[in-house]
Parts: C-alpha cells; sequence; structure tokens
C-alpha cells in the first residue's frame, strides 16, 4: 500500500508521520484490496473553533473509494478516531461484497477530489455577513454505475448524498439519505 502524508497549516514532524502510518498500516491488515492512502492532517487557526485538528484520510481501494475524517483538540486523537472509523467501513465494505472485489472497477476511481479542499482562513471566518457564503469548494469524478452502487459507494464514504452518472442512461444522478431512514434518487432534467 502506498502512503502519502501531509500536512496544511501544521508541520507534519516524524513523530506525527510515523503514528499516522503506524495507525493507517494497522488498518491495511484488516484488507488487503488497499492501493494507496492519502492522509492529510489540517490545522484551524481559529480560537473559536474548538476541534481544529482534522484528519482525513482517503483509501483507494478495489473497488471503490472509503474516505474518514475526524477532528478534535489533539491530532493524535483525531488520527485514532479516524482509524477506528475505517475499520468499521473497511468491514462493512467487505460484507457488502461478500468478501469479493470486483476488480473490473480499480481503473475508475468512484469519487476522486481532484483539488484540495479551500479552507477558510481565520480572517475569512470572522467576516460577519447576513448572506451564505461558497467556503469549500470540491470537484469529483463521476464514474457510470447503476443507484445501488451508487448507494453503496455512498455509505462506505460517510456522506449523506453522492453524485454519479447511470449506468444506462448516461445521466447524471444524486442518490441521498431520507429523513424517513429510506434514499431518494434525483435525476435532475434541463428544462
Amino acid at each position: 500500500m502506498d502512503l502519502v502524508i501531509k500536512g496544511k497549516n501544521v508541520e507534519v514532524t516524524e513523530s506525527l508521520r510515523d503514528y499516522a502510518a503506524q495507525k493507517i498500516s494497522r488498518v491495511g491488515r484488516f484488507f488487503d484490496g488497499i492501493i494507496d492512502a492519502q492522509v492529510e492532517l489540517n490545522v484551524i487557526k481559529n480560537k473559536r473553533v474548538a476541534n481544529n485538528q482534522i484528519v482525513e484520510v482517503t483509501l483507494h481501494v478495489k473497488g471503490g473509494v472509503i474516505r474518514g475524517e475526524e477532528a478534535k483538540d489533539s491530532m493524535y486523537a483525531a488520527i485514532d478516531l479516524v482509524a477506528d472509523k475505517l475499520e468499521r467501513q473497511i468491514s462493512r465494505f467487505k460484507k457488502t461484497h461478500g468478501g469479493k472485489i470486483d476488480r473490473t472497477k480499480t481503473s475508475s476511481g468512484v469519487l476522486e477530489l481532484e483539488e484540495p479542499v479551500t479552507i477558510v482562513t481565520p480572517e475569512e471566518f470572522e467576516v460577519e455577513s447576513d448572506k451564505p457564503q461558497i467556503v469549500r469548494n470540491k470537484t469529483v469524478t463521476v464514474t457510470p454505475m447503476e443507484a445501488e452502487e451508487a448507494v453503496l459507494q455512498m455509505e462506505l464514504l460517510g456522506h449523506d448524498f453522492f453524485i454519479f452518472q447511470e449506468a444506462s442512461s448516461n445521466r447524471l444522478s444524486i442518490v441521498y439519505h431520507r429523513r424517513d431512514g429510506h434514499y431518494g434518487l434525483i435525476e435532475p432534467v434541463v428544462s
């Protein structure tokens, strides 16, 4: 498994790098289908944010992507929490695939962040405005799949919605969690 650890607004010391590598490598022992792992350590420099130490981990696996994010007041505690979350998600991933991974899907990462997440600086955060602002920007690569597979990917990523391309119609669609515990499917139509 290839492992990349990078920092944003934080110096990644050798001790911190070794700790993150140890925890993420331990996750890899539970599942040999991990192709690579990307770990981003981030500190939000705003005194009003209590849990300002954020760890984001993206695992590219045979058959999809598993992602976890946790925030605490200690980087080491956030690493521990995200490692535990990834172990649970890998266990769920293995159960849903029956222990067998479809290797035909590995060439197309299901959800891929092409640009780093934009973190709001303290100066931007403290601007008082009644108007909502866009504070994060992500680019996603959509992959052809059926709605059921999109729901599975949404669950593995821990998101409330998932954008995908319907394999049968090549149209962009969105699956999402409903308040009643079921799932919804949005099929946009251009007017």
